[in-house]
């Protein structure tokens, strides 16, 4: 039975993560209440430097699975930048896990932190920020198929 689900949870993790669905517009997965992108500061200068968060609150009873859950049967979430022309984007900071059934997992509200360094060569405007989340949400009668969504926030370069 788990290889089954686990195999079908993988090919609608493969389907989900070639859709991403943009959070703001679209109906966000079961397992999620809430979804939000913000970057900070929201004007930076060419060459400089900001944060993009996540905050996600979870459905309530529901929790997703850490990026490094230490099962190998949970499918791990995963932030996935989008690209920007003179955006590099840095490793996602996450909060700590909570440890369930010896599984990390994240429950109520968490945000995750990505830093974000500009080209010096980024000319003034506006850039649309964001990233793709990919996770499984699960409470305590089972596990929804894994989803993906779209979150992205302004951020003006400034001369």
């Amino acid at each position: 039975m788990w290889i089954r689900t686990a195999a079908v949870a993988a090919l609608v993790s493969t389907l989900a993560a070639v859709t991403p669905v943009p959070a703001q517009t679209s109906k966000l997965p079961g397992f999620f209440a809430a979804a939000k992108a913000t970057v900070a500061p929201v004007k930076v200068k060419a060459g400089g430097t900001a944060t993009l968060t996540l905050t996600i609150t979870m459905a309530p009873g529901f929790h997703i699975y850490d990026p490094k859950p230490g099962d190998e049967f949970a499918i791990a979430s995963e932030v996935m930048p989008l690209k920007a022309a003179g955006v590099t984007y840095g490793k996602a900071v996450w909060p700590a896990p909570t440890i369930h059934e010896k599984t990390r997992v994240h429950e109520g509200v968490i945000t995750v932190k990505v830093p974000i360094t500009l080209a010096k060569t980024v000319k003034p405007g506006t850039l649309k920020l964001g990233a793709a989340l990919k996770a499984q949400g699960c409470n305590e009668t089972g596990c929804l198929p894994p989803d993906t969504i779209t979150l992205s926030a302004p951020l003006t370069v400034s001369k």
